[in-house]
């Protein structure tokens, strides 16, 4: 299905589902805020900046706009809601300064992940905080979670995260997320063992 929506350029990727907090100073793009607010409809999230946009996007709603300043600046809650494929960028919206764009909206397949491949991450997950010394702030605590729930906390590239934001089903995006923590993890031993040698490097060794 084919739709019309307005865009605001972002420098990041939001994922389906992930809440977003935004402190905008550029008017056009309080306008497109306030537009969408007023009218209570999502609007799309243009991964790039400028009139360099990537080919998918993300489409948000809005939760709260707890702040608008007198100069026209603005802070907007935000949650992402599903992915969608720009065909046609729109530069010129008539009586509007910002940008829009044709879209459409690929279906997500419902293919879920296998249990073990589940247990698996979140066994790798758990061990890559620990040889950070970030086990209090494990990303994944609850039964139910999701690839996107993990993605932004594992290491990837903006590359990477790219191409990851592309996969239409969970099967596929965990065993993207599998594979990383395969290539990661031995990296990160090896800094870990690389910052003992140097600790211990002009220190007495005690010898029995």
């Amino acid at each position: 299905m084919l739709n019309f929506i307005p865009i605001l350029p972002l420098p990041v990727i939001v994922f389906p589902g992930e809440h977003l907090n935004l402190h905008i100073t550029n008017p056009a793009y309080s306008a497109l805020i306030l537009d969408a607010q007023e009218k209570g409809k999502p609007f799309g999230l243009a991964i790039g900046q400028d009139k360099a946009f990537r080919e998918f996007g993300t489409l948000a709603e809005i939760l709260a706009l707890p702040r608008v300043y007198k100069n026209g600046n603005l802070k907007v809650q935000l949650k992402g809601l599903r992915i969608f494929k720009i065909l046609e960028h729109i530069e010129s919206i008539p009586d509007k300064p910002y940008q829009g764009a044709i879209v459409d909206y690929p279906p997500e397949k419902k293919i879920r992940a296998r249990q073990e491949t589940r247990e698996l991450i979140l066994e790798e997950v758990s061990r890559l905080y620990r040889l950070l010394h970030l086990e209090k702030k494990i990303p994944i605590r609850e039964a139910h979670w999701r690839a996107y729930d993990i993605a932004h906390k594992v290491g990837l590239s903006p590359e990477e995260e790219y191409e990851f934001f592309q996969l239409l089903n969970e099967l596929e995006r965990m065993e993207f997320l599998r594979r990383h923590l395969n290539k990661y993890l031995p990296v990160v031993r090896e800094l870990e063992e690389m910052k003992r040698k140097v600790q211990l490097n002009g220190h007495f060794r005690l010898i029995k």
